[in-house]
C-alpha cells in the first residue's frame, strides 16, 4: 500500500514538473514564434511612419512580396533538384549548372530587396532620413532567416 503511495506521489510530482516546464516555454518571451508582421511593424515603429505613409508602405509590401514569392519559389526548385542529384551518378556540370543558377536567383531576390527598401526610402520625409539610415545598418539581421549568432559570456 505506501510503495503504491509513494509511486503515484512521486509520479504527480513529476507530471506537475513536466506542466510548469511547459507553462515557462509557452510563455517565454524570447521563445521564437512566427509573426508575420513583426518586420512590417518594426520599420514602421523605427521610421517612424504616419498613416498616409503606412498604407504607401503596405502596398510596397504587397508588391515586394509579389515578386519574392516566385522567387524563392523558383530558388527552392532549384535546391531540391541541386540536392535530388546525390541519388544519381555523380555529375560535377549538372551540380555547377544548378549552383549557377541557385546563385543568380539569390541575386535576383537580393534585388528585388534593394528595389523594395529603396522605394521606403522614397516615401520618408526628410526628417526621416537620419532614421532609414539607422535602419539600414539593421536590415540584414533583420530580415535573415537563420537566428542571430550567440554571443560568448
Amino acid at each position: 500500500m505506501y510503495n503504491k503511495t509513494k509511486f503515484f506521489g512521486i509520479l504527480v510530482l513529476i507530471l506537475l514538473l513536466i506542466n510548469i516546464l511547459l507553462l515557462m516555454y509557452i510563455f517565454d518571451e524570447k521563445n521564437e514564434r512566427p509573426q508575420p508582421d513583426r518586420n512590417r511593424n518594426i520599420i514602421i515603429d523605427k521610421l517612424n511612419l504616419d498613416d498616409t505613409q503606412i498604407i504607401k508602405y503596405d502596398s510596397l509590401i504587397k508588391i515586394h512580396r509579389a515578386g519574392i514569392r516566385p522567387a524563392k519559389h523558383h530558388l527552392m526548385e532549384l535546391k531540391n533538384n541541386l540536392y535530388d542529384q546525390l541519388n544519381y551518378q555523380h555529375d560535377e556540370k549538372l551540380n555547377d549548372s544548378l549552383i549557377a543558377e541557385i546563385n543568380k536567383v539569390q541575386g535576383e531576390i537580393e534585388h528585388i530587396h534593394i528595389r523594395h527598401f529603396q522605394a521606403i526610402k522614397n516615401i520618408c520625409e526628410p526628417n526621416q532620413l537620419k532614421a532609414y539610415q539607422d535602419l539600414t545598418t539593421e536590415l540584414a539581421k533583420l530580415f535573415t532567416s537563420a537566428p542571430p549568432p550567440k554571443h560568448k559570456k
